[in-house]
């Protein structure tokens, strides 16, 4: 479930801007979550690179914008989480009219938290214990 794409990432030179990628933006049909997340700086920094995927296989780009970060499938550019980091009171917002897509990228048995939480971990280089 969790990706960790850096490793294989083509060109770590490119930034992913909301310009990037073809995407729909958060509808106004969501729901909002507290989200607790700690990462270094470094692993912050790394996730505010952002990924564009490299194929339609792909199944994620996002990037971030100031503290919020926009998670986007990658094949349709639908919004499916954004997280406004805060550090112990972050903020999960979830797109609700795909939670049913939501569930089947990240995959189950985890929780919708619990897996978001797992994927950010593999975007930012966080070693998976």
């Amino acid at each position: 479930m969790v990706e960790n794409i850096r490793e294989n990432r083509p060109n770590m030179n490119n930034i992913a801007t909301r310009s990037s990628w073809e995407i729909t933006p958060m509808p106004s049909k969501y729901r909002t979550l507290s989200f607790s997340k700690k990462l270094t700086e470094e692993q912050m920094n790394i996730l505010r690179r952002g990924y564009i995927p490299q194929s339609m296989e792909e199944k994620w780009f996002y990037y971030m914008e100031g503290n919020i970060l926009y998670a986007h499938r990658g094949w349709t550019g639908i919004c499916l989480f954004t997280v406004t980091f805060n550090g112990e009171n972050s903020i999960l917002t979830l797109n609700e009219e795909e939670l049913d897509t939501l569930k089947s990228v990240i995959g189950l048995p985890y929780s919708c938290k619990k897996a978001i939480s797992m994927l950010i971990d593999g975007w930012a280089g966080k070693r998976m214990e």
